[in-house]
């Protein structure tokens, strides 16, 4: 090193603290010895350490870590003991060193640290922050020198080389160390230093980056109603340790999709998600061929070959971005057969694939699939964020918006539902098939029932003219058994969306029952069908609390009954009973 002259300070002043970074076998010890030699023969005096290690008390710590009878170590007990040796290293060698005007070479510091507990294990980076400015004792390295080589490179150079800890075993595979351990370095420095090129072409980092509030990136600028997972997901991205698999957590309409969609574009932008470029335009418009949503196609949950065609595109390489993302909706719905498919990919996708499952909660999704993913909770959306989304995506706000989104329950579905005259036409005839109810007769409601179904099935007619279509134009270039699967696959949809078509149906009824409790209770809030307003006060005038609770109970069996794949015709029949009877008929 053509510079080790002036590494050090002169005597009597305050030495050189230089820190190797890198992961096993990357040469560090190799590099390590080699520079504080170059250093020595400059005259200099050089102390050169490891960690964890380095002093009596270090070294017995470094056995407790690397003991294979401790693999059932927590994580906070393992960050804690690599502070508590680095503590004393710091206090006992490394303080006393510098005063004096020596070099010091350590191999390892803080910054692994940060790599494996917080990018590795897991723990919050901020909590990992903190305990490294605690157990440094505010004792930072001059410069970092960080050694980057391939992992089967450094695999072989380690293999049999040394004993391994449980916990360390965990830590020795392709996935874990690509995905974790380098992304959290690439940020967390800035500047990577290729192994084999020696000392001479090494560049230096100005030490570790301190702690702040990154930039928000501009693609994740829709999340404002979710602060905090704007927050974690701008971090990740800024320090570039984006897991592998997300489990997005929330009710609908709380902007999971919306912020899977951000994360894609932020995975296959070159610019970490400028919002601008062709990459996140595409993914925007959801035409970008490297980023897959998929949804059950069946009413009963995801099928197994939908799980299988999956896997066999993620051994394919992408086909324009760096990565490829797949988004899975209702992974509640992930489950047998399908579920068992996926997990060993889920668990060791390929470099550069990226999972987001979307959820109502941890507890809805099989354990198996929620120990492979990153947990995510999303709070729920205030109503009047909500309606703004609505009226944003639509044009259509107010008391509109409101009815929309009482019926859909998320802002993209709000939205097309103010687009669909058939299905706006459905939610009317709910409404004055209950307003009748106290004068209909059990033949009545029957009709009246039969009607209803109708009507949500109306919009159905396009969808499947469309499917006819499109089924036309293949039959000139597909096989028998490739048009069987088209036409299975047609009517899985149809099925699907007539099972939406039949809960907006009921949550319109819910939602109007809750306005006509509001009128029970005298509660002074606004209700939701204003264009109904008259209608709730006289089914609110003939009832009674009670009644309306029993009524309410009625509506969600019939949502119970309609995902359990209870014909529609009967749980839409049941549940107008069961409301006419429960308004009707004071309890006993």
């Amino acid at each position: 090193m053509a510079d080790a002259q002036t590494m050090a300070a002169p005597s009597g002043r305050r030495g050189t603290f230089l820190s190797l970074e890198g992961i096993d076998g990357c040469g560090k010890s190799t590099q390590a010895a080699l520079l504080a030699d170059r250093l020595e023969a400059a005259g200099h005096e050089v102390v050169r350490l490891r960690e964890p290690g380095g002093t009596a008390i270090s070294e017995k710590i470094r056995t407790i870590l690397l003991d294979p009878e401790n693999g059932a170590m927590a994580d906070e007990c393992e960050l804690l003991l690599y502070e508590a040796s680095r503590a004393q290293l710091v206090r006992e060698v490394i303080a006393p060193a510098l005063a004096r005007g020596a070099v010091v070479v350590c191999d390892r510091y803080l910054d692994s640290t940060y790599a494996y507990q917080a990018g590795g294990r897991g723990l919050d980076a901020a909590l990992v922050v903190r305990c490294n400015e605690l157990g440094s004792c505010g004792v930072l390295p001059d410069r970092t020198l960080v050694l980057d080589l391939n992992w089967s490179a450094c695999a072989r150079r380690t293999c049999g080389l040394r004993r391994r800890s449980p916990r360390a075993c965990a830590w020795w595979t392709p996935p874990a160390r690509s995905r974790t351990w380098r992304r959290a370095w690439t940020r967390r420095l800035g500047t990577w230093c290729r192994a084999g090129a020696g000392m001479r072409g090494l560049r230096m980092s100005s030490g570790p980056a301190r702690p702040g509030a990154p930039a928000v990136p501009k693609v994740l600028a829709g999340l404002a109603q979710q602060p905090r997972v704007q927050e974690f997901l701008a971090a990740a991205i800024d320090e570039v340790r984006l897991s592998h698999a997300y489990l997005f957590l929330g009710a609908p309409g709380s902007g999971m999709l919306e912020a899977a969609y951000a994360v894609a574009q932020a995975r296959v932008c070159p610019n970490g998600g400028d919002g601008t470029c062709d990459e996140c335009i595409r993914v925007a418009h959801r035409t970008h061929p490297d980023v897959h949503y998929l949804s059950p196609q069946s009413v009963t949950g995801y099928l197994v070959g939908q799980i299988r065609e999956l896997i066999a595109d993620v051994a394919l390489a992408p086909i324009r971005a760096a990565g490829k993302v797949y988004i899975l909706d209702n992974a509640g719905l992930l489950r047998g057969a399908a579920a068992n498919a996926l997990l060993k990919t889920l668990e060791e996708p390929p470099e550069g694939v990226m999972f987001i499952l979307i959820a109502r909660s941890a507890t809805s999704v099989l354990p198996t699939i929620v120990s492979r993913c990153q947990q995510i909770p999303f709070q729920i959306v205030s109503p009047g964020a909500a309606e703004h989304a609505v009226e944003l995506m639509s044009g259509i706000g107010g008391s509109e918006a409101r009815i929309a989104l009482a019926v859909t329950h998320t802002p993209e579905a709000a939205a097309q539902f103010l687009a669909s005259a058939g299905r706006r036409e459905a939610r009317r005839l709910v409404v004055r098939t209950l307003d009748e109810l106290a004068r209909d007769d059990s033949w009545d409601v029957l009709a009246s029932a039969r009607r209803i179904v109708e009507a949500a099935r109306a919009p159905l007619a396009d969808v499947k003219s469309e499917q006819e279509a499109a089924l036309g134009e293949s039959a000139d270039y597909l096989g028998k058994a490739a048009m069987r699967q088209v036409e299975d696959s047609n009517k899985r949809e149809l099925t699907a969306r007539e099972r939406s078509g039949m809960m907006e149906t009921i949550a319109a009824a819910d939602s109007l029952l809750r306005d006509v409790l509001l009128r029970c209770e005298g509660v002074g809030e606004p209700i939701v069908n204003e264009d109904a307003a008259d209608i709730v006060d006289r089914l609110a005038a003939g009832t009674t609390t009670e009644g309306v609770v029993r009524a309410l109970s009625a509506t969600s069996r019939a949502a119970d009954d309609i995902s359990h794949n209870v014909t529609p015709q009967l749980a839409i029949e049941v549940m107008l009973l069961g409301v006419k009877e429960a308004l009707s008929c004071p309890p006993y």
